[in-house]
């Protein structure tokens, strides 16, 4: 069962946030929050109510990041960030939006389905994280095959102009065009 905390409380995790602060954890009376400065340690405990203080004020925000190679490792720190909060997957899922046991089930050591992106964006965001996409290395493979297809290059630059220009839902085969 989970408390519904009082607008007051509500108020004061708000206005953390808007300090600066992360919020690691929350009772019904205080909340711990980190600053989220690179290579800070800080760590404060705040009641409800509370004067908070600005944290970070140069916004030198902490932009690590944390590679992703499968379903498996986003699994497993969707999962830790939780357990972080000490949020039960019931609460996860109501921040989510997302239905009974849906994360359960995705949390799974091995898990019998796969969240579309739409779900695992709610499921981060309610444990307080963002998707970002950066750009990284290609693979031997994506390499060879751009170097293998640069004589359609030209020909692909036009096609992708014509269909900007008719709009998004214009690309033909749900957007997967194939042209070689």
């Amino acid at each position: 069962m989970s408390i519904k905390p009082t607008k007051h409380a509500q108020k004061s995790m708000k206005r953390a946030q808007e300090q600066g602060w992360v919020i690691v954890a929350a009772s019904d009376e205080d909340m711990i929050c980190r600053c989220p400065s690179r290579g800070c340690g800080l760590k404060a405990r705040f009641k409800f109510g509370d004067n908070i203080p600005s944290c970070d004020p140069a916004l030198n925000r902490d932009t690590s990041s944390i590679p992703i190679g499968s379903f498996s490792d986003l699994r497993k720190v969707l999962r830790s960030r939780r357990e972080e909060l000490r949020l039960s997957i019931n609460d996860t899922e109501e921040i989510a939006g997302l239905s009974v046991d849906h994360i359960a089930k995705m949390e799974k050591d091995r898990p019998d389905r796969i969240p579309n992106l739409d779900t695992i964006i709610h499921w981060a965001n309610a444990l307080g994280l963002e998707i970002t996409l950066r750009p990284t290395e290609m693979t031997p493979f994506a390499l060879r095959r751009l170097q293998e297809t640069r004589h359609l290059a030209e020909r692909r630059g036009r096609r992708i102009s014509q269909l900007r220009r008719r709009g998004p839902s214009s690309s033909g085969r749900g957007g997967q065009h194939r042209e070689e």
